[in-house]
């Protein structure tokens, strides 16, 4: 499995990862199966360098993107301007492809 596959099937699992130097962060609400952990930790080098490049995205374009999602949903999907924030950033998280981690504040 690649590590893009990796990083979607460990998301929909709910774990979040993350870059810290050489080492690979995982965090998630429930124990992952020990066949995806063999696989993270398999790949780790690719996944690293996978989480480091959504790492230098450009955050203003980020940003920016985000906030046109949010204020579009918050008029005309008549939502609450935290709940339109939290859909925008999922979507947003997915059309960069960026980590659950990434903060936009």
């Amino acid at each position: 499995m690649s590590a893009a596959a990796l990083l979607t099937e460990a998301r929909r699992l709910g774990a979040c990862l993350a870059a810290n130097g050489a080492r690979l962060l995982v965090e998630a609400p429930a124990p992952l199966p020990d066949v995806l952990v063999a696989e993270l930790r398999a790949h780790k080098c690719e996944l690293l360098a996978l989480l480091r490049r959504a790492n230098e995205v450009d955050r203003d374009a980020v940003a920016e993107w985000w906030q046109e999602r949010a204020a579009i949903m918050e008029h005309d999907g008549d939502l609450s301007r935290e709940e339109a924030e939290r859909q925008a950033a999922v979507r947003t998280l997915a059309y960069f492809g960026l980590p659950t981690s990434y903060r936009f504040h």
